[in-house]
């Protein structure tokens, strides 16, 4: 991503402009068809496609300077390969405009369906309130359906002790905390998927407290 490559108004997600969360640039996800459909390989990533705020002399010291600021919106990537992993397919995008984070890939053993799951802000109009999605192609990754996963959009700053804007070294927003996001997988077998995630659904101690959930999707045969 960047100047000079094929995907060239793209860029690492530092951190977010409309809420805190825990970002994750730069680290993509593999999967392997194990299925008797294919032996494809599949790809998947986030990239910030929207919107750099603010510099920090933190960030100028330790990110590329074509990377400044935080992302207003980002975009989930999608690419193949067929002949183990030596050519690629160019990167198609399979998120609507949002703040769209924490892609993970897995292909059920088989019924060889792919799905690809995600963070997204698509259901909120300020790109604030996260919820859970799911892209799931059963042709080999020609064509996805998006499900939702969670049924009511979290506020994900609802945990006090998650929510903290500056630190006392002077840098904020999502560099530091809250550590909400992250940890988060999804694996399918035999037409149920199983999505791990964070959410702020539980009342503890008076308030909305950050808990591990776990979602399970059953597709039709």
């Amino acid at each position: 991503m960047g100047s000079g490559t094929t995907l060239p108004t793209d860029t690492v997600i530092i951190g977010w402009a409309t809420e805190q969360f825990r970002t994750s640039p730069a680290i993509i996800n593999l999967a392997a068809d194990l299925s008797s459909k294919s032996n494809n390989l599949y790809f998947t990533t986030t990239v910030c496609t929207l919107g750099h705020y603010y510099e920090f002399s933190w960030i100028d010291a330790n990110v590329a300077m074509d990377n400044p600021g935080d992302c207003g919106q980002s975009a989930v990537l999608f690419s193949q390969s067929k002949d183990g992993g030596r050519l690629w397919s160019s990167p198609t995008t399979l998120s609507l405009p949002a703040v769209n984070d924490q892609s993970y890939v897995t292909v059920d053993p088989q019924r060889g369906t792919l799905y690809v799951a995600y963070y997204t802000t698509q259901y909120d109009p300020f790109n604030h309130r996260i919820d859970m999605v799911a892209s799931a192609s059963n042709n080999l990754g020609k064509t996805f359906s998006q499900q939702r996963i969670t049924t009511v959009s979290n506020e994900l700053n609802a945990d006090p002790n998650m929510y903290d804007c500056m630190v006392r070294n002077g840098v904020g927003g999502s560099f530091t905390v809250p550590q909400y996001g992250d940890y988060f997988e999804a694996t399918a077998l035999s037409g149920t998927l199983w999505v791990p995630f964070t959410g702020n659904y539980a009342v503890e101690a008076g308030t909305f407290q950050t808990d591990p959930f776990l979602a399970v999707l059953r597709q039709n045969s």
